[in-house]
């Protein structure tokens, strides 16, 4: 949004995080991740995310080295042309304005009875 000051997170508030993926982890253990904005380091990934059932990331930024599946490109695109049926858990951690990608998930991804509980959410 307009106006919002992107900021990077306080490094004490890494481990936080990270506690509440595996909380995630742990109350849905068929998890199939989007990182929406999954950063070119991935820190979440190597801490919580790569013991998801599957996963897979976006960022703008690519480097060769990096083995994560993701897609490459300005995450509110990507929302709007992938198929988000198939993850069940959105990692939506933007610098603070997770409203744009919220809204479009909102209007996209469709949930049913029951969808927490089945492998891949649909």
């Amino acid at each position: 949004m307009k106006g919002v000051e992107k900021t990077d997170n306080n490094q004490n508030g890494k481990n936080a995080k990270a506690i509440l993926r595996e909380n995630v982890l742990a109350a849905l253990p068929e998890a199939h991740v989007f990182d929406v904005f999954c950063g070119l380091e991935g820190m979440m990934h190597a801490k919580v995310w790569h013991k998801a059932a599957s996963y897979v990331g976006c960022d703008q930024r690519w480097q060769m080295s990096d083995p994560r599946q993701r897609y490459v490109g300005d995450s509110l695109r990507v929302l709007r042309c992938v198929d988000l049926q198939p993850y069940n858990v959105f990692d939506v951690d933007a610098y603070g304005d997770p409203w744009p990608a919220l809204f479009i998930l909102m209007h996209r991804r469709t949930w049913q009875p029951g969808d927490r509980d089945r492998p891949g959410g649909v």
